[in-house]
């Protein structure tokens, strides 16, 4: 089967397990967290280790941050594979696990990304919103939605 831990895709994350690890931990140690991942895929399953926390014990900045750093890394490693850029990134909300000052320094992290990814992200914080170079504002208060570009 497939997904059994013979299958294609752990044979795959086996082998981007350590790059993986290493780039999003430098990636981490970049947005100032003192976070450590560890991708363990030596066993039947795949498993995240965080220093020495459950993912299930982490507050909602720290798996925010955790998160961010993988996607990042992950991308890059098919990048390399592929020879094939990744050009642009989708964060779905998550900013409202943040305060202010981690939600500042995501922001400023991801301000020094977009030189290499575009980064496009939904938020209903209008002060994560006012700080991105350019943002579409949906206004809905006439009763259908319409973007304005600002």
């Amino acid at each position: 089967a497939a997904w059994s831990p013979s299958g294609i895709p752990m044979t795959i994350l086996r082998g981007v397990a350590d790059e993986v690890t290493s780039d999003a931990n430098a990636i981490l140690d970049s947005m100032g967290s003192e976070l450590v991942v560890d991708i363990d895929a030596s066993g039947a399953s795949v498993d995240l280790l965080v220093g020495d926390a459950e993912w299930s014990s982490l507050s909602g900045q720290e798996r925010f941050y955790v998160a961010l750093a993988l996607r990042l890394a992950l991308g890059r490693a098919v990048a390399q594979r592929t020879g094939h850029e990744v050009a642009t990134m989708l964060l779905d909300e998550g900013w409202g696990a943040l305060d202010a000052e981690h939600a500042q320094k995501a922001v400023e992290a991801l301000a020094g990304l977009t030189k290499r990814v575009g980064i496009l992200t939904v938020t209903h914080i209008e002060d994560i919103g006012a700080q991105m170079p350019q943002h579409i504002e949906v206004d809905a208060t006439s009763g259908t939605s319409r973007a304005l570009r600002r």
